[in-house]
């Protein structure tokens, strides 16, 4: 049985702290959700989880515990038995632990009855019996749909069956059986993003805030921890680089949650920056007073969580016509793709970026890639690739072109949203409800009167035309708009 030394057992409740907004203990919510934690023998798998966890160096409050206690749970509801330990009081006892006796074929029944039961609900997806028995097991249940999530198959092979097997293999009690697991590494139906799926992809999100999470996923290439969590924790400002002609914004020593790999400086790129500043209006064009721990907050108060979010992806990529299984990673997965193909940079320059632990010895490197200058000299190299829009600019006339690329946004994002509605009007009385600062786009659109002849002028867009179309649009609308 594996137990922890002294120095090394972590207090869960003292661990988690408080929930900022009710105030209550993170660890007496999850009692009343997960009652298995009363459970000496849980708080010990727990425990020895954490601690594994903390070996690897990391903050012992970013361990994922509902992921451990939900499976575990589940598994004691389909069993009807209140703690899982119960399950090793059988009859035919065949192995004592700590007094309790197990038999060990019926333990491998168990679970593999309990796996096969979750694999045959994939199967048949449209059994309403099934199905009403995940919800009596806990299974989520998505607000927007009031529909049972179904886990995939990947989960229930791999992570489900783990947790279960891990929790009683903490205790001694070895399970010889094990339902083969699958490899997660790459889909079956896998898509191979690129910028145009991801227009057509951001333009079926109709959130503003979501838009951001997935915008900051192209242009940085992190994982979708480092965005909701580590970018979100505090501990990063905005800074401002200038050369001359050049000026980007960028975070210095970002530290990725799961290789803990320090990227020196992370800059965003112009098309981040715009969208930043139109979700944030009060900050004015600057962002160096961003308080990044105010990202990703929802109308109700609360941070967009990871399972949200790619819910809205998948259903995003849905709308736009994309077959195939939509995942998070696909978006670093485009982002590193696209550097990939630039030549011009080092592959010791690109796994930094990318945020893998490398072991250089190359003095001249190590010395460079402290160096800011010889960063975004590099890093100038590669911002067309990663651009999803292609908008790359210097000081000269960057009000105007700026502008230029916020209202083409906008236009594209209400046409594309439109092809799924025959009345123009139904469609925009809804995005009134459903898009977050709508009255910010409406002052960009009073905005770009001001500019759209010089714009027509230096790019030849032919924006006045449908310039008129949409102003007539929000007039109608300005009187309501306007009473919000």
């Amino acid at each position: 049985m594996l137990e922890l030394s002294e120095e090394k057992v972590y207090d869960i409740r003292k661990v988690y702290g408080k929930d900022k907004k009710s105030g209550e203990d993170f660890y007496n919510k999850w009692l009343r959700e997960y009652p298995i934690l009363k459970n000496e023998d849980v708080q010990k798998w727990i425990r020895n989880k954490i601690n594994q966890f903390t070996d690897e160096g990391k903050n012992p409050k970013g361990f994922k515990i509902t992921t451990y206690l939900r499976p575990l749970y589940q598994y004691c509801l389909f069993n009807k038995v209140e703690n899982p330990t119960d399950l090793l009081d059988e009859v035919n006892m065949t192995v004592e632990i700590n007094g309790k006796k197990g038999d060990i074929e019926n333990g491998n029944l168990r679970l593999k009855t309990y796996i096969n039961f979750l694999l045959d609900v994939i199967k048949d997806k449209n059994n309403k019996q099934k199905l009403q028995k995940l919800k009596d097991l806990k299974f989520r249940v998505m607000k927007n749909t009031g529909k049972v999530k179904i886990p995939n198959e990947v989960s229930v092979r791999n992570m489900i069956q783990g947790r279960i097997r891990s929790f009683y293999s903490s205790r001694g009690f070895q399970l010889s059986v094990k339902i083969k697991t699958k490899d997660s590494g790459k889909n079956v139906n896998e898509i191979d993003v690129d910028k145009e799926m991801i227009k057509r992809i951001k333009n079926n999100i109709n959130n503003i805030t979501y838009n951001l999470v997935c915008k900051f996923q192209t242009q940085t290439g992190l994982r979708i921890n480092d965005i909701l969590k580590e970018l979100t924790n505090g501990k990063y400002v905005i800074e401002n680089y200038k050369d001359g002609d050049f000026e980007r914004y960028f975070i210095r020593n970002f530290e990725t949650q799961k290789e803990k790999v320090v990227i020196n400086f992370m800059p965003f790129t112009n098309e981040l920056a715009d969208m930043l500043s139109l979700t944030y209006p009060e900050i004015k064009d600057d962002l160096t007073k961003l308080d990044l721990s105010n990202l990703f907050i929802t109308r109700n108060n609360k941070r967009i969580r990871e399972v949200d979010y790619l819910d809205r992806l998948k259903l995003a990529t849905k709308r736009a016509g994309i077959k195939g299984n939509m995942k998070t990673h696909l978006l670093r997965k485009y982002y590193i793709t696209q550097i990939e193909d630039v030549k011009e940079i080092s592959s010791k320059f690109r796994d930094h970026l990318e945020g893998h632990t490398t072991d250089y010895s190359d003095k001249t490197y190590n010395k460079n890639i402290r160096r800011i200058k010889w960063f975004f000299d590099n890093w100038k190299l590669i911002e067309e690739s990663i651009c999803v829009n292609g908008v790359i600019y210097g000081k000269t006339d960057k009000k105007v072109i700026k502008l230029d690329k916020r209202y083409k946004d906008i236009m594209e994002q209400l046409v594309e949203t439109n092809k799924t509605n025959t009345e123009l009007q139904n469609k925009l009385n809804s995005m009134e409800h459903k898009v977050e600062g709508f009255d910010q786009l409406f002052r960009i659109l009073l905005e770009k009167q001001r500019y759209s002849e010089e714009i027509d002028e230096k790019h030849g867009i032919e924006s006045t035309k449908v310039y008129k179309v949409m102003k007539k649009v929000f007039e109608e609308h300005f009187e309501k708009l306007s009473k919000k």
